[in-house]
């Protein structure tokens, strides 16, 4: 008995998600995040934070090319910028420089880093920053961004991060043999052997 009632709920679980990726509405998928987010707050006292992977693999699903969001940051040489992250990588060819604006108006120099602009130039981490990413932003695949989108910007430190530079392989037989790390918000390393 038990086990007929779980498969009549994994049954309506896959039937509801069919639904969801059938539905030809207009309505956007942030909409769609929103209605269910309200759906759900209203149900339970419980509210889960849908992550930025989620919801990037439902923005790659659906196949729209949509801004996941914008934070500032201040790392420990001292160099502020903004990050802007959109659900797909954005065009080789494309130049996001006209595609934002920033409050107060300062200059600013705009590059982009797979699916980032990154936006460097004369900001104060001190300072609040209003910046709106303007609609047509181009993915590499075509599609663009339909919707302008205006973020608040208040600059934190990143975690400390170590990588190696390279993938997979560790001990290169090039190079005198040196294994190269990159650091972030990191002044002292350890490494035993």
């Amino acid at each position: 008995m038990k086990n007929r009632f779980k498969m009549i709920l994994i049954l309506c679980f896959l039937l509801v998600l069919a639904m969801m990726f059938s539905c030809k509405s207009k309505e956007t998928i942030n909409d769609k995040i929103e209605k269910t987010t309200n759906e759900e707050v209203e149900t339970t006292e419980n509210i889960v934070e849908t992550s930025t992977e989620a919801v990037h693999e439902v923005h790659e699903i659906l196949g729209e090319m949509n801004i996941l969001g914008a934070s500032g940051y201040r790392d420990s040489d001292r160099s502020t910028y903004i990050e802007v992250e959109f659900s797909k990588n954005i065009s080789d060819s494309f130049d996001g420089t006209s595609y934002i604006k920033i409050e107060p108006n300062i200059n600013i120099v705009v590059s982009k880093y797979k699916n980032k602009f990154l936006v460097k130039g004369d900001i104060d981490s001190k300072q609040t920053y209003k910046i709106t990413v303007l609609s047509g932003v181009k993915a590499s695949d075509g599609t663009m961004t339909k919707n302008d989108e205006t973020y608040e910007i208040k600059f934190t430190q990143k975690k400390p991060k170590i990588d190696f530079t390279n993938e997979g392989i560790i001990l290169p037989s090039v190079n005198e043999k040196k294994v190269y790390i990159r650091t972030l918000n990191v002044n002292r390393v350890n490494i035993i052997v």
